[in-house]
């Protein structure tokens, strides 16, 4: 909570959402709903039952989170108001927050660029969990993300290869940008069996932070 306002509270509420989702699905814990239903049931709130749940599970095994975007209400959805009585208050903007709705309800606008892209992961950075911190920022990209071990934890540099067979610069761009990476971070590897496209090998250089509202330039 240091340091922080109860827009960015609410964004990081999101986000622990988002890592439990990943966990479920690492661990099959879908595969144990009613038994987590029964053992939650008492300390959790919701308007679904188990039945609603059992029924929903099925499209939780097609989704990750490059499927889920992320709303919540930002300063620039609100107007700052003080009351007749001096109480500091926040208004809603009602076309901003429309706007945001109609946005969010609509079909999922996965970047074409992105989609269906797979996008290997490895940690060759000395620090812990840079690794899923730069998947999620894929993730909220639209690209699809596997974790793998790096050769070493000693790599300087964050270099992002290239191992299609099109090698098309128009989607490897794009990639770049996402994570904030120069031209030169960029390996050319054509390498038609790969098992993904692109791999990213993060090097003490990276840098983990990024803004989720702005996943892209």
């Amino acid at each position: 909570r240091q340091k922080s306002d109860d827009f960015d509270r609410a964004r990081r509420q999101q986000e622990v959402l988002r890592a439990l989702y990943a966990q479920a699905h690492r661990t099959d814990s879908l595969s144990r709903l009613p038994q987590l239903y029964e053992d939650f049931r008492t300390t959790i709130s919701t308007d679904l039952d188990l039945a609603a749940l059992l029924r929903l599970s099925p499209l939780a095994l097609h989704l990750t989170n490059a499927d889920i975007r992320s709303y919540y209400i930002a300063n620039d959805l609100v107007v700052s108001w003080v009351t007749p009585g001096g109480a500091y208050v926040l208004l809603p903007n009602p076309e901003a927050v429309q706007q945001m709705l109609t946005e969010a309800l609509q079909p999922s606008p996965r970047l074409q660029t992105s989609q269906s892209i797979l996008v290997e992961v490895q940690n060759g950075s000395p620090y812990e969990g840079w690794d899923a911190l730069a998947a999620e920022r894929l993730n909220y990209a639209g690209y699809e993300t596997i974790l793998r071990p790096a050769d070493a934890r000693t790599h300087a540099q964050t270099l992002l290869y290239d191992l299609t067979a099109s090698q098309d610069r128009s989607l490897s761009n794009a990639l770049l940008a996402s994570l904030r990476l120069p031209p030169e971070a960029l390996v050319s590897v054509p390498a038609a069996q790969s098992a993904a496209p692109y791999v990213l090998l993060l090097g003490a250089d990276y840098s983990p932070c990024f803004n989720p509202q702005q996943p892209n330039p």
